[in-house]
């Protein structure tokens, strides 16, 4: 059994200190991992149900700080030598997808292979507003930026298109850039939540919270 302590970008625990401190007693007591949610900004005002929750009510109140999860398992990554950095789950139609599939595989190159990534859709119609990201088309842009990641991670020269989102892109990095920043393993460990079509990923990342 291995056991990860979870979200602690989130809330009165969201600060370098707490982090520094809890991080240190992981490594202490030989905790596996490390994880992270994922949000961007905390609307004032959530009518979207969150699922995760018997009440449907987002357990975050809109003034507790939110640190963004992939600049976080950064500062996580320089802060431990050997837990694995997780995020669950990243919303994947939130970023862009050759710039979020490089900001991983560099982590987990200068991390020595300890970065795992968790994949969803998202929940927060608000949010995806915010971000001027469409809501309706969550589904689909989360499986085409999967592939994209797995593409981007295991495969040079690489072609790709995106639909939905405007990106059309011919992307080969130099010999140089893939030696310096793909991923130690390719592609990086990828595990999602059940979806209507069934899994993203080859491993699901059950939630729950509340």
């Amino acid at each position: 059994m291995r056991f990860g302590f979870h979200a602690i970008n989130l809330g009165a625990l969201a600060t370098a200190e707490s982090v520094r401190q809890i991080v240190a007693a992981c490594e202490r007591y030989k905790i596996d991992s490390i994880w992270t949610g994922d949000h961007i900004i905390n609307a004032t005002t959530i009518s979207s149900p969150y699922p995760y929750s018997p009440t449907g009510t987002f357990p975050l109140r809109p003034e507790e700080p939110i640190l963004e999860p992939l600049t976080f398992m950064a500062f996580l990554a320089g802060q431990t030598g050997t837990i694995q950095i997780g995020v669950s789950v990243l919303i994947v139609p939130y970023r862009n997808p050759v710039v979020t599939a490089r900001a991983l595989g560099t982590m987990d190159f200068l991390s020595n292979g300890r970065v795992i990534v968790g994949v969803g859709s998202g929940w927060m119609k608000e949010e995806f507003d915010a971000l001027g990201v469409p809501f309706a088309d969550r589904g689909a842009q989360t499986d085409e930026f999967v592939r994209i990641f797995k593409e981007i991670w295991t495969q040079s020269p690489l072609e790709f298109s995106v639909q939905g989102r405007g990106i059309r892109s011919g992307f080969s990095p130099s010999a140089q850039a893939l030696a310096a920043a793909s991923p130690v393993l390719s592609p990086i460990p990828l595990s999602s939540i059940q979806t209507r079509n069934g899994p993203l990923a080859p491993c699901l990342c059950p939630l729950s919270w509340g």
